[in-house]
Order: structure tokens, then sequence, then C-alpha cells
């Protein structure tokens, strides 16, 4: 069934969306950090912290080893805005997941680019994350294409029960979120105690605020990209009107993120990081048999038609 959404309608929540991004980037990064400061008995700082860090950057002046970081950090934000750009657009899922995917590639470019040891293992293991997660979210989106038939986010948000197709494969992005979001056990390529900063330790200033506003668009992309699973538009559509049944859903979206941020954040404060060769070994024995399996139950699904 397909709501009766306009053009006009649309662009406009594209547009606040997008505007509304990096707010909602920050804001869950800032919750992060509080809940993380409560499990540990702590005060924490306050949820505007990365808000005034941010302005605090863009006020110091910059110092680089190589021009390239610049350059390097400017298209880390630049790649993070366009997946969003598509995401809320509703566009091709697939491209906003290989945005995702570039805009790592050139965070690590920006590692290498930099002279300090640290910021070449960083940038090493950040390819590593990017090499164990990327492939799970492909995979996933080309799930999605079989039961939607496209790879449209506006048409798998028009499908109520895909949570029901992809049980597994949600339990895997959740995951994925904790690899992407840099939480522990896998916050290999940015572990403070080992490598400092990894592949932003030479970034400063206002290229350092490129990244963090690149990162905020990231959170929000990322934890939008999980709730494209909770669809309820189409079931409060016949019952409420279309705008109501859009402003409720995204409710519900908002509801979904929120938890699952706190799921991230309990793995992060309940687990220890391991070392950096057992990312790849946790996602491709663990994760990718999920996936698979997942894909298996949607084919058992249309060719048998068992459940």
């Amino acid at each position: 069934m397909d709501l009766d959404w306009g053009l006009v309608e649309l662009t406009l929540l594209s547009v606040v969306l997008f505007v509304l991004a990096p707010f909602a980037g920050m804001l869950a990064m800032g919750i992060g950090r509080k809940m993380s400061a409560r499990m540990q008995n702590r005060v924490g700082p306050p949820i505007l912290q990365p808000w005034y860090d941010f302005w605090k950057l863009l006020m110091k002046s910059e110092t680089a080893s190589n021009p390239l970081l610049g350059t390097m950090a400017f298209a880390f934000f630049i790649f993070n805005a366009l997946a969003v750009v598509v995401l809320v657009t509703f566009g091709d899922l697939l491209v906003t997941i290989i945005l995702f995917g570039l805009a790592q590639l050139f965070l690590s470019l920006a590692g290498f680019a930099g002279s300090a040891p640290y910021s070449h293992i960083g940038a090493n293991r950040n390819l590593l994350q990017v090499l164990s997660v990327e492939p799970l979210f492909v995979l996933t989106a080309i799930a999605v294409m079989v039961v939607n038939g496209n790879y449209f986010i506006r048409d798998l948000a028009l499908n109520s029960s895909i949570i029901l197709y992809f049980p597994m494969a949600a339990v895997v992005i959740l995951f994925g979120l904790v690899v992407w979001m840099q939480k522990g056990p896998f916050d290999l390529s940015t572990a403070h105690q080992e490598i400092v900063y990894g592949p932003m330790v030479e970034l400063s200033g206002k290229n350092l605020a490129l990244v963090e506003l690149g990162h905020w668009f990231e959170t929000f992309g990322l934890l939008g990209l999980f709730t494209l699973f909770f669809n309820l538009s189409p079931v409060l559509d016949p019952l409420v009107g279309t705008i109501p049944a859009v402003v409720l859903d995204l409710l519900v979206k908002v509801l979904v993120g929120f938890i699952a941020l706190l799921g991230v954040i309990w793995i992060d404060n309940s687990t220890t990081r391991n070392h950096w060769d057992r990312l790849p070994k946790f996602s491709f024995y663990a994760l990718l048999p999920l996936v698979f399996l997942n894909m298996i139950v949607i084919y058992a699904k249309f060719a048998w038609g068992w459940i």
C-alpha cells in the first residue's frame, strides 16, 4: 500500500530531516557520553558538550604536517553528509551504505597522510573495521532488494513487516553500529589508551571540527538505517491520515534509535577492548553466517512459502 504523500511534502520532510541531522547526531553523542558516565558512576559532561567542543575547535587554528589532512577531513565530512542526503530523500539504500564506507576510507587516508606512527596504526585499523562491517551492510541491502524488488528506501519504509523478514540482520546491524561508532569492544582505530586518537591524532582546529561534524551526520545516518526496520506509517495511514501517521512513525523511529543507542552504550561499557585481529574473526565467523541464515529464511519465504 502506498502512502498519499506528495512531492512537496516529501521534499519538505527531507529538508527538515537533513537540517536536523547534525543536531540529532550531536545530541546522540552527548547522550551516549552521559549514559556512559552514569554506568561508570560518574557525573559526566553535559549533553551539549560535543557542541561546545565543536565551537572551541572552530576558534582554534589548525596545524598540519601534510596539506592533504584538511582535504581528507573535508572529504570525510562531505561523504557522510551525502549519505544522509540519500537517506533522508528516501533514495538508494546501497548507495547510502557505500557513501558511509567511502567516508571511512577518506578518514583512513587522513591517518596515512599524517607523520605520526599512531596515525598510521589507527588508519590501518580503521580500514580493517570497514572491511569487517561494510560487507555485512551490503549483503543486508541485497537481502532488502530481494524482499522489496529494489534498493529504494522509500519502498522499504512502506513495508510495515520488514522486521519480520530481517530479525537476524537487525542484530548484525546493531553490532555494526558498535564498530562504526567506535565503541567497545571494537573501538580499535580510536583506542585512546593505546594509540591516542588513531587516524585523527594529527587533526586540529577547523580540520578536526569538520571530522566531528562528519561524525554527527554519520551517527544520525547509522541510527537512521537501523530504524528503517521499524515502520508504522503503512499501518497507521488508513486510521489517522497520512501526516499524523508519518509523525507517529518518526516518533517511533526516534524511540527505536534511542533504544539502539542505549544498546550500543551498554555493550561499550560492559565489555573490554578486544585485540585488533578478533574483529574480522567475529565478523566473518559469527555475524556473516547470521546474515546468510537470514537470506536463506527469506529465500524459503519466497520460494517455498515456509514462513
